[in-house]
């Protein structure tokens, strides 16, 4: 029998959802919303690039100022098993939040991965550090976990996805952090589609006088190659 004939060339894939409201004259409010991701693949290795800004702005004044990016480079022991290397960085202006990054490592399994579904899971530890407005640094080790999950219905006419990421630890400085993506595409033409999506992030342990959870919900237009 002759073995399989695998292609050991790198493959791209992507998507951007873009939504957005300018509204000028007895209503003065603009809000952004950019969620992108791009995804360089071999059959040993996975590059992942992911990208977040909410901002919005109501009479002047700042409501909403969220950013993240994030890294990942996954390398595949077998078809399903990998380990992994990543990065965070993310700020959340109202929340007094200048910038929270994280390294981490862990093993991950690819659950499935075809054309209809994606699944995996990861488990893993982080460094984590925080720089806050008006609360003194802090900075813990933390367990990471992680569920991605993505599942196309009706001859891929409806796109479901959801996205969980978990961070925590035992130290007393330690927060739980939690941010979760949840939502529906329609693809409409030529990889263009509509998109819902709703966003949550919890923290803990936030400054004083701020509430631990924020939530968003998205319409836009979005695009997938």
């Amino acid at each position: 029998l002759n073995p399989p004939v695998i292609d050991p060339s790198v493959k791209y894939s992507g998507r951007a959802t873009l939504g957005g409201t300018f509204n000028q004259g007895n209503s003065t409010d603009e809000v952004l919303n950019l969620d992108a991701e791009l995804v360089a693949r071999t059959p040993d290795k996975r590059y992942v690039i992911n990208m977040a800004v909410n901002e919005a702005k109501a009479f002047g004044f700042t409501t909403s100022s969220r950013r993240l990016l994030a890294a990942q480079h996954d390398i595949f022991l077998s078809q399903k098993n990998y380990v992994f290397v990543n990065a965070r960085a993310q700020s959340d202006l109202l929340a007094n939040l200048s910038l929270r990054t994280s390294l981490g490592t862990g093993y991950g399994r690819q659950i499935i991965e075809n054309e209809q579904t994606k699944l995996s899971t990861e488990v893993g530890v982080s460094y984590v550090r925080e720089k806050y407005d008006i609360a003194p640094e802090r900075s813990y080790p933390a367990l990471s976990l992680a569920l991605n999950y993505e599942q196309k219905f009706f001859d891929n006419a409806l796109v479901f996805f959801n996205n969980t990421h978990l961070t925590g630890g035992r130290h007393e400085r330690a927060s739980t952090l939690v941010t979760n993506k949840l939502g529906l595409r329609v693809p409409i033409a030529n990889g263009l589609n509509l998109t819902t999506q709703f966003n949550v992030a919890y923290d803990s342990s936030p400054p004083i006088r701020i509430k631990p959870t924020d939530s968003s919900l998205i319409f836009g237009v979005g695009y997938v190659f």
